[in-house]
């Protein structure tokens, strides 16, 4: 009886002590989990404070394009000059259509800078082709000068049109200045040929001359003075081929952005 009652309290012990160790193991496992979510907590409430602070981070990067407006005001001012070369029949038949843009050159740059420091007056424009074959490959071209100028008044033979227009808008919605004009090539004795090269030709008159004097011609040979504005040489398209009898109907846009 005494031995029964030993070995049960030995097992009511190991019983106690199994039960001590397991009721210490949850509640370490219970503490663990209570520590995880309370560190699961924080890292929530880092996240919230994160999304709040956003929009201050949005509003500073949302300054950077005005700095970059500030930028580019120092890009300075570009001329453009577009081109557009129709051939047509002597009936009016499209036979070729070329585009391309020029390249301003010294003399338009000395053109402007006269005109802005007032030590110049625009006069007549003019417009020059030049060809490997046929009637613009004469020393000075093919030739269009503006209608009206003193200009067209020398304007004779077969390789001059005096047919040129020009059309610059009004001095409050001017956005660009458009020159047009026509050149029919002759069907004899030079006939058909091409066109290689252009140009753009600017008379200015020195300071003193009125516009409508330095148009027309009413000034002395020292007032006037020729710069070549603008030219292109080999431009995409080129050579435009020209048959004899052809008209060649030329417009340049200038612009500045």
């Amino acid at each position: 009886m005494k031995i029964a009652l030993a070995n049960f309290t030995r097992r009511a012990g190991t019983l106690l002590a199994s039960a001590t160790f397991v009721f210490m193991t949850v509640f370490v496992f219970s503490s663990g989990a209570a520590a995880a979510s309370v560190q699961k907590k924080a890292a929530t409430s880092a996240a919230v404070a994160a999304k709040t602070a956003a929009p201050v981070q949005a509003k500073t990067v949302a300054a950077r394009p005005a700095e970059s407006a500030a930028k580019g005001m120092n890009t300075g001012i570009t001329v453009h000059g577009h081109w557009v070369i129709n051939v047509l029949t002597p009936g009016g038949k499209l036979v070729s259509h070329t585009e391309f843009e020029n390249n301003l050159q010294g003399g338009g740059i000395d053109a402007l800078a006269g005109l802005l420091g007032q030590n110049a007056t625009v006069g007549p424009w003019g417009i020059t082709l030049v060809g490997s074959t046929g009637p613009c490959a004469a020393t000075n071209g093919c030739t269009i000068v503006q209608a009206g100028s003193g200009v067209a008044a020398n304007c004779t033979g077969p390789t001059c049109s005096p047919s040129l227009t020009v059309d610059g808008g009004t001095i409050t919605q001017q956005s660009d200045t458009l020159l047009s004009g026509t050149f029919t090539f002759p069907s004899s004795p030079l006939g058909g040929g091409n066109i290689t090269a252009v140009a753009t030709d600017m008379r200015i008159c020195t300071s003193g001359s009125s516009s409508a004097s330095c148009v027309a011609g009413n000034v002395s040979i020292a007032a006037l003075v020729s710069q070549i504005f603008s030219s292109s040489t080999n431009f995409p398209g080129a050579p435009v081929n020209v048959g004899a009898g052809q008209i060649v109907q030329v417009t340049v846009k200038f612009s500045f952005s």
